[in-house]
């Protein structure tokens, strides 16, 4: 071979190998999203008594997973939480009235809109612990909307079983 021919399969090779390091290094969006979700999973867990503080900090930390004006549409109507603030003030009280809490992801299943600037996720989630002093257990499935702003994922809209709201 010759050094022009050598020189030429080794920059062929190194556009193709940084190529592929730029592929396989470029995170896509589903997993982007998939990562939120994880973290909000993460974050939702409670193993005992905790103090109001870690409670606020840790209900503070779940609603920014959330757009400004978020909605969850509560089943069996029993209505709408809207926005982030009554969000984490839901979440606060949630936490102060239960024991335990925890969450294990069975399914998920995102669907990315053509624009990339949204996406539509169906999860279904093992929700157990002790709430007011019952145990609790049961398998839910959840609908979420999510957006994209600013290059991050949140949440904008979730439906639970039974709302009223129709995907």
């Amino acid at each position: 071979m010759t050094y022009s021919l050598k020189f030429i399969a080794t920059a062929v090779f190194l556009v193709c190998l940084l190529g592929i390091i730029i592929f396989l290094g470029t995170e896509s969006e589903e997993r982007k999203i998939n990562k939120r979700l994880d973290k909000l999973i993460a974050l939702n867990e409670k193993s005992g008594q905790e103090n109001k503080l870690n409670a606020v900090s840790k209900a503070r930390r779940i609603s920014k997973l959330f757009t400004e004006n978020c909605q969850i549409d509560l089943p069996y109507g029993r209505g709408t939480v809207a926005g982030r603030d009554l969000l984490t003030g839901s979440v606060i009280q949630l936490r102060a009235q239960s024991d335990t809490i925890s969450l294990s992801l069975r399914e998920r299943s995102v669907t990315l809109a053509t624009s990339e600037i949204s996406a539509n996720m169906k999860i279904t989630v093992k929700v157990s612990g002790d709430f007011i002093n019952d145990e609790y257990s049961d398998l839910v499935g959840i609908y979420l909307e999510w957006d994209k702003i600013d290059n991050d994922w949140f949440i904008d809209r979730v439906s639970l079983p039974e709302s009223n709201y129709s995907q």
